[in-house]
């Protein structure tokens, strides 16, 4: 679960960069910021490559408060560049104002049976704290055991999921589809006819 606020950014190119401060308010109004990087971050100088940073701002709350960032392009010539600013919101999955802790759950899958070629619908919640990204599998398994299929496998923000599966490259009888995050686990019964 990823319980801080990351800045991403990249650039074309870049010229006589020595590097970038990271600047964030409460407000959308620079004259209220604080600087959140403790040193610069290292540019590349001059360079024709692209270039990706990233800066993890430790000292946010990610889940109850909104900010402002900009991004500050610090120039060995002196000059300095601004940029922003970019709103980071929390996640309010169920849009009641509050961040709240939502429960996982796996909703039956349909149709159930389901015939051969066509596509299954499987629909759940992954749960966790509102607005955090959190590991996910879904994954089918036949009746020796055996992983036939990975539905899903990889981060996702608390939130509701319907995800479609084909059935056609699968024989007849009894499968599994297991739901499976950190601290979630459910398995439920597929025919396929």
């Amino acid at each position: 679960m990823n319980e801080f606020v990351t800045i991403s950014w990249q650039t074309a190119s870049e010229t006589d960069v020595i590097g970038y401060n990271i600047f964030r308010s409460e407000e959308d109004n620079f004259s209220t910021v604080q600087k959140v990087n403790a040193s610069i971050i290292p540019g590349h100088g001059t360079t024709t490559t692209p270039q990706s940073y990233e800066f993890t701002d430790l000292t946010a709350d990610p889940y109850y408060t909104i900010y402002y960032y900009w991004l500050e392009v610090v120039n060995f010539g002196g000059t300095n560049n601004l940029y922003g600013s970019i709103e980071f919101t929390p996640v309010d999955v169920d849009q009641n104002g509050e961040m709240n802790i939502i429960t996982s759950n796996l909703l039956p899958g349909f149709p159930n049976p389901v015939n051969i070629g066509q596509s299954v619908t499987f629909n759940f919640c992954l749960g966790g704290m509102e607005g955090t990204v959190r590991p996910v599998q879904l994954n089918i398994y036949n009746v020796l055991g055996q992983r036939v299929a990975e539905v899903i496998n990889d981060d996702r923000v608390v939130n509701n999921y319907s995800v479609e599966w084909n059935t056609e490259n699968f024989g007849r009888g009894i499968y599994f589809y297991q739901l499976k995050t950190e601290d979630y686990q459910e398995t439920k019964k597929l025919m396929i006819d």
